[in-house]
């Protein structure tokens, strides 16, 4: 595909985007268009990646473009569920990183999008101007010995996931459609009792499309118990990196959660294997909340969560949002639930 310098483009085509993608630096699961595409259907929007060539190399930012509701001119655009980010070229220096993306800023808001939600990246070279830290993730270090790993679990993590090992409740990998039912299941009454918001939940063709988007590179992790399933998670590889994307656990069926079998058992098998981090992302929303504390557990490595909020047309978003509960921080304003 041929580009003329400065100029801001807008490619839908599955062709076309995974060329797009061989000029970046890095790339992983959040960006490739199946994903960015399966995202897509699930909030009712259409996939795009913005890509702008300038004189030392090139940007890019995958996103969604959503109608507002009862609204028939202006759009908005939203990042997928994860951690997505601005792509650059290794060679792109600072002052054309800068100047691309305000080019990309006008042609969105040319495009009559009033505003865009980005979640940044922790591997990106760059981060999209503008960006606030909105909480923490966390990070397992793969190239540390498991003599180290093993000291860094607490004792009683030590101790609980040993003895689920000695009664014999073992992690497997399955991506046969009835795993991925069960796991539905289960992944549903996770949320339910954790009283997730609506968009933490997700459909069995959701997670079936998922796991087939790429089968080398996603895994389905679960553990059984007496022929039925009692926690699962679903972790994707991409370069040196290890994402933990979704899990699902039943309770009081095991004498200890069972998923902490499942994350010690990923983490040993990837251990000195050529990866660098298992990335465990946070709580929900950025929160510090009992999952996050879950990860912690495992996760030693704290990373800044960082999200990007632009109001590309002002006077339309103050107006959309004008009957917006004006103490709530959800963005933007003119959605907040």
């Amino acid at each position: 595909m041929n580009f003329i310098i400065e100029q801001v483009y807008f490619v839908s085509d599955c062709v076309q985007w995974s060329e797009i993608l061989k000029y970046f630096e890095y790339t992983d699961i959040y960006h490739a268009f199946e994903y960015v595409n399966l995202e897509s259907a699930r909030i009712g929007g259409s996939p795009s990646i913005a890509i702008i060539q300038m004189s030392t190399g090139f940007i890019g930012i995958p996103l969604i473009f959503r109608k507002i509701p009862n609204e028939s001119r202006y759009i908005d655009a939203v990042s997928v569920y994860g951690y997505n980010g601005v792509l650059t070229s290794a060679s792109i220096e600072t002052a054309d990183f800068i100047s691309g993306v305000d080019k990309i800023k006008t042609a969105l808001a040319q495009r009559n999008c009033v505003s865009f939600f980005n979640r940044e990246s922790n591997f990106s070279s760059y981060r999209l101007p503008d960006s606030i830290q909105a909480g923490k993730v966390l990070g397992v270090d793969l190239t540390q010995t498991p003599e180290a790993y093993e000291q860094s679990l607490p004792r009683r993590i030590r101790q609980q996931v040993r003895a689920l090992r000695k009664l014999n409740y073992t992690v497997t990998q399955s991506s046969a459609p009835e795993n991925i039912l069960e796991f539905c299941e289960v992944y549903k009454e996770t949320m339910l009792r954790r009283n997730a918001a609506a968009h933490y939940f997700f459909s069995y063709d959701y997670f079936n499309t998922l796991l087939n988007i790429n089968q080398k590179n996603l895994s389905l992790k679960t553990v059984y118990h007496e022929g039925k399933m009692i926690c699962g998670a679903i972790f994707a590889t991409e370069g040196d990196h290890l994402y933990y994307m979704f899990s699902g656990s039943l309770i009081d069926v095991t004498p200890y959660p069972a998923i902490r079998l499942v994350f010690d058992e990923v983490i040993l098998e990837n251990l000195n294997k050529g990866k660098k981090i298992l990335h465990l992302g946070g709580g929900f929303g950025g929160a510090e909340d009992s999952l996050y504390q879950f990860k912690n557990f495992f996760g030693k490595i704290v990373l800044p969560f960082y999200v990007t909020r632009w109001i590309l047309l002002p006077e339309i978003y103050h107006s959309l949002s004008a009957n917006a509960n004006s103490a709530d921080t959800f963005f933007p304003k003119y959605r907040s639930p």
